[in-house]
Formats: C-alpha cells, sequence, structure tokens
C-alpha cells in the first residue's frame, strides 16, 4: 500500500501506519485493504491467474477487534465468494511478541476458520516456538534487515540460517522479504 500525498508525493507504509494505528484511521483503512485485496484476488481466480492465497497485513489495533474481526473477515470473503484458505494474515512478530491472552484468542479463530497466520518480519523480536506452534503459523517471513545484510555479517548470515532450519524442522514455509535484484 501507498499513499499518494498532494504534496510529497507516494509515502510508503512506514511513513503513515503509525499515526493510523494512533488515530484510529486504521480500522475503516484495515477493512478497505481486506475488501479491495479480496476483490482484487476474486478478479484474478476469474481470469485464471490467481496466486495461491493472498495476503493481508494485519496491525495490533485490528487485532484488538477480537470477534468483531473474525466476523468481518467471513463477511468478506463471503462477499467475494472466497474460501478461508484464500486469505493469509501477516501479523507483525512485534504485535505476536507483545500481545496477550485475549487479543491473540482472535488468531486461533481465524485459524479455526481457516485462514492462514504468516509472523511478519521474523527475527526483529521474539516469538517463542510455542506460540508459533500453537497458532498454527503456516509462513514466517523474514525481517528485510537480515536479507539485506546476510552477506556483509556472518552473524547474519548464521541467523536466517537458523531460521529456515526452525522453519524446515516445523514444516513451515519460509519466506526471505526485500530480495532484490538490480537490473543492468
Amino acid at each position: 500500500m501507498r499513499w499518494n500525498h498532494p504534496r510529497r508525493g507516494q509515502l510508503k507504509p512506514g511513513v503513515f501506519l503509525p499515526a493510523a494505528e494512533r488515530t484510529g484511521v486504521i480500522m475503516p483503512l484495515g477493512a478497505w485493504v481486506l475488501d479491495n485485496a479480496c476483490r482484487q484476488f476474486r478478479e484474478w481466480r476469474d481470469q485464471g491467474v490467481a496466486p495461491p492465497s493472498v495476503a493481508v497485513n494485519l496491525s495490533a489495533s485490528q487485532l484488538k477487534l477480537g470477534h468483531d474481526l473474525e466476523r468481518d473477515v467471513a463477511a468478506t470473503l463471503s462477499k467475494w465468494g472466497l474460501a478461508a484458505q484464500d486469505l493469509e494474515f501477516d501479523v507483525p512478530e512485534s504485535v505476536l511478541a507483545a500481545s496477550l491472552g485475549p487479543h491473540l484468542d482472535v488468531l486461533k479463530k481465524l485459524q479455526e476458520l481457516g485462514v492462514r497466520i504468516a509472523i511478519d518480519d521474523f527475527g526483529a523480536e521474539y516469538t517463542s516456538v510455542g506460540r508459533i506452534k500453537s497458532y498454527h503459523v503456516k509462513r514466517l517471513k523474514i525481517a528485510p534487515q537480515f536479507i539485506a545484510s546476510m552477506t556483509s555479517s556472518l552473524l547474519d548470515a548464521g541467523a536466517v540460517r537458523m531460521m529456515i532450519h526452525l522453519a524446515n524442522t516445523l514444516g513451515i514455509e519460509i519466506v526471505a522479504k526485500s530480495v532484490e535484484t538490480a537490473k543492468a
């Protein structure tokens, strides 16, 4: 997601999402993103070019909605004729590390619906193996800073190898974020 600001040009999410979280704008924005992602996925599926699933980021504020989020997700999937397995929520590791109790119950409910749960920016915070297993995480997305520095830092390269080994051992998919290739 990008915001095409009238004076500042195209802004990346890291610039405007913290303000959206603080002001509560994240709630309607998150609903809009979910609806549009599902609409686009439906279009791609109808055209025969859909990927296996569509991933949508989930914020801490959205996670606090609890039952309302579960209801909204089910309604949106139904609206676009999608199955829960078509949707993956990317939950930042920082949210999982900071959240306790009822806020995480919604993840279990979403997972019970069939929605896939991925940990975004894995390695940037602390998530226990027990938590990864208890939420039936389907994918770990390695934090970009590890990928960016793994060729220049033996420590980061070792951390990436360890994350890959952990994911493979647990039978979880793993994705390296922000892998870019310069074109000549």
